[in-house]
């Protein structure tokens, strides 16, 4: 977790979950990535995560991605766009302050001062501005 006034109160655990042929960026099955706002680790193939950043952004803001037809409001698979590898990404809302995994961001209390930040329950009853 990173502590500047950009980390966002979200990060995506995304795994590969089916190579159908030879995959140019070599990505195989169960291979596990973790994304926060700027980058994957390890790295995921370009491609691949140009396509997937219009869904990594929706879930970011708060959108459903059962409105899209999916079961779950945090969860999709997705196709890379060479349609030889498919993605679970799961997007995982946490507290800006300690980290912590939350169930929804709607259970985040947004903090303005110094910068914008989004910390659970436990942390902002700890907190001295509010």
């Amino acid at each position: 977790m990173s502590e500047d006034q950009w980390f966002e109160p979200f990060r995506f655990e995304i795994e590969v979950i089916e190579v159908k042929s030879d995959c140019r960026a070599d990505h195989k099955v169960k291979e596990p990535f973790r994304a926060e706002y700027r980058t994957s680790d390890p790295p995921i193939c370009g491609e691949a995560y140009v396509g997937m950043y219009p869904l990594l952004f929706a879930m970011r803001v708060g959108g459903d991605m059962r409105h899209l037809g999916k079961e779950h409001p945090l969860q999709v698979i997705y196709t890379c766009p060479s349609r030889v590898v498919r993605f679970l990404i799961r997007g995982i809302p946490q507290c800006n302050h300690c980290g912590k995994d939350v169930e929804s961001l709607s259970t985040l209390t947004r903090i303005d001062a110094p910068y914008p930040k989004f910390i659970c329950r436990e942390c902002a009853s700890k907190h001295k501005s509010l």
